[in-house]
Formats: structure tokens, sequence, C-alpha cells
């Protein structure tokens, strides 16, 4: 859905995600009244309604297609995409026009994290674009005291198809190894920028069959810019049967050389 969400919206999405709530001796998370308290009770209604029609697969499936649909026959249906999963889903269609979302979340304690939903590109000016936007969203986070965290995805940087032969220990061709360099130069070039402007970046975690030269490229940029403190994290997923094995080596690595930044799903 996200893709079709991405052609009606072209060219950008920006997801305002729910980052850190109100740090108040009496707040948890377990308290659903103070988690959803930003929105009103018919919003909460209407993202139930949709979550409950997303989370059966066919479902989504089916309206997933019928979205595609529509939009090869250029049929009206960016209202009800705006209204529905984009409104429940994203923050604005571009970094100004999550203002309004941002000051909203942060009026009941919570802060946000802009990401910039964009993965599975196919073409080096996307890559190009993609790492430029991302630098927007550093600067952005920069002047904003409710945007602690910038994130990226390495995909949104550079082929799959490159990840997936370094998982498998492929030796990548001439082109390929060329292209594979210019990806680890939007990521230095996105965490080169957070750690001029102080800006903590989040890599996030992607699919276990290319995991692991991401996980590489993350200890790579600790490595280069965490001497001082964390600025570069990665992303632990520890609902996996590895999570906290990776976890704990990559602690161990990290001992006494640099900084490890941890985010742990």
């Amino acid at each position: 859905m996200q893709s079709c969400l991405r052609k009606v919206m072209n060219p950008t999405l920006y997801i305002c995600g729910l980052l850190v709530m109100t740090t108040e001796a009496a707040d948890t998370f377990e308290d659903t009244e103070i988690a959803f308290r930003y929105k009103s009770g018919a919003a909460i209604r209407k993202a139930h309604f949709i979550f409950s029609v997303v989370n059966h697969p066919w479902i989504s499936a089916l309206a997933t297609g019928a979205v595609k649909v529509a939009l090869g026959l250029r049929l009206p249906v960016e209202p009800l995409i705006r209204n529905t999963v984009f409104e429940l889903f994203c923050g604005g269609e571009s970094i100004d026009r999550t203002d309004n979302a941002v000051a909203r979340l942060a009026k009941y304690g919570v802060n946000t994290i802009l990401d910039y939903s964009v993965e599975g590109e196919d073409s080096e000016g996307d890559f190009d674009r993609v790492c430029a936007e991302t630098i927007r969203t550093i600067e952005k986070a920069a002047g904003a005291k409710n945007i602690p965290f910038s994130v990226f995805k390495v995909t949104g940087l550079g082929a799959i198809s490159l990840l997936e032969k370094l998982q498998h220990g492929e030796v990548l061709s001439a082109d390929e190894q060329a292209a594979f360099e210019r990806t680890k130069g939007r990521v230095l070039a996105i965490c080169s920028k957070a750690e001029a402007l102080g800006v903590p970046v989040l890599v996030d975690a992607e699919e276990t069959w290319i995991q692991n030269p991401i996980d590489v490229l993350a200890y790579e940029m600790m490595a280069r810019f965490n001497q001082t403190k964390a600025i570069v994290f990665n992303t632990f997923q520890l609902y996996r049967a590895d999570g906290l094995e990776n976890l704990k080596q990559a602690h161990a690595a990290a001992a006494g050389k640099y900084h490890l930044g941890a985010k742990v799903v």
C-alpha cells in the first residue's frame, strides 16, 4: 500500500512516528488513555476500523490491488486515500507539511521522528534524491526540539540486489562494486551530516536476507562517528532468534573502540 501512496502523493511522503511519551513518573505505555490522548474518540474509532481491515491479509491484498487498478485508470481515488491510510500513517507530503502534526503531538508530550518513507528504489537518481531528502530531515531535526532523531533505510540508498549478493557472499562485478561504493557514499553523507549537526541517526532494520551487509555498514559508520558519543544507531530485532546474540556481539566489538548506538525492537 505504501508504494501506491507514493504514486498518488508524489513526490514525497513523511511519516511522523511516535517516539517518546512524556517522562512524568505516573505515565506508562500500558495506560492507553495517556498513550492515545492526542487523538479524539472519532479518530481512534476510525484508526481501529482501518487497522481491522488491513489486519486481514486477503482484504489488504484486495484493497492494494484495487488501488493500483484505480491509479492505472486515473480514477479519482486520491481523496479516499488521503482520508484513510494516508491520514493514519503519514505526517505530510513534505517536511514543512509535517509541522502541524509535530506541533499537535508535542502538546501531549510526544516527540516525533521524520521518516522519509522511500525504499526499494531502482535508479541512481532515485537513490541520490532519497539521500538528499534524508539529509533535509536531519537539518529539520537540528532546529526542532521535538524531533530528536533522524532515520533512514539503506534500501532507499542502494539496490536490494547488491545487498542480497553481499549477504550470500557472492563476488560483485566491477560495475556492482562501483554501485555499492556509491551506496556507502550516501550512507556516509547522511551520517556525516548527523554528526556535524549533533542529530542522532537511526539505521532501520530490514529483511533478514539483506540485514547482514546493512549491519556491517552501520558498524563502519559507528566506528567513524561514535568516538565521543553515540550518533549512529543500528536497529537490533530482538524478536529474532539470534537478536540478543547479535546485540551482545555488537557490544563486545565496540568495547573500547567506539560508543555502540542501539535501537532495540
